[in-house]
């Protein structure tokens, strides 16, 4: 008679499987959402490279013009130094648009189970003064550690250097330290080329 009323005992569970993350994820709070793969867009990151490297050089070349016009009182050298000053500024607000845009859309990609910010906050947060030195390590440094964790399940998806954005979260943090920010300049130029092409 017990046998006929007790409950059949529930299946064994089988192997873990490994869900491909091309197909569907269960994120952390359980629902299952389509996952889309990020496609970089070569175009954009050309583009970003491009606009970063003549803002850059037109700013150094315009800096060092400037000073001379002022060291030498000649007010024609000061005019140029300051006109190549502009097209420099409108450059880099191009690239800096470009850039976020790609940011913004790599966050978008990770499932709200296993990102720790949403994308438009990641973005909105680096505009607040002084909190944006913080905020830039969740938003760079947050955004390659989430972002591996959700990939960790397939071992052939391309993986975000997190100590490549650490490192360049750090150094761009020394901007306010005075001296300091002058010797970590050239080093956040430089590692700026990767970081934007592993997020471009």
């Amino acid at each position: 008679i017990e046998g006929l009323f007790s409950s059949p005992p529930p299946p064994s569970p089988g192997p873990l499987a490994v869900v491909p993350l091309s197909r569907s994820v269960r994120p952390l709070d359980g629902s299952i959402r389509p996952v889309v793969l990020p496609r970089k867009g070569p175009v954009s990151v050309t583009l970003m490279t491009v606009l970063y490297s003549v803002a850059i050089g037109l700013y150094v070349v315009g800096g060092i013009i400037t000073a001379l016009g002022q060291l030498e009182q000649s007010f024609e050298l000061t005019v140029v130094g300051l006109v190549l000053l502009i097209p420099s500024v409108v450059c880099l607000i191009w690239f800096m648009v470009l850039h976020l845009k790609a940011v913004h859309r790599l966050w978008s990609y990770i499932p709200d189970g296993y990102r720790r910010t949403t994308p438009g906050k990641a973005i909105g947060f680096l505009f607040i003064p002084t909190f944006n030195f913080y905020w830039i390590f969740q938003a760079y440094w947050g955004l390659a550690k989430d972002y591996n964790q959700w990939r960790q399940a397939d071992p052939t998806a391309p993986k975000l250097k997190e100590g490549l954005f650490l490192t360049q979260c750090i150094l761009t943090a020394c901007a306010i330290v005075p001296f300091v920010n002058l010797v970590a300049m050239i080093p956040t130029i430089v590692l700026a080329y990767p970081v934007f092409r592993q997020v471009g």
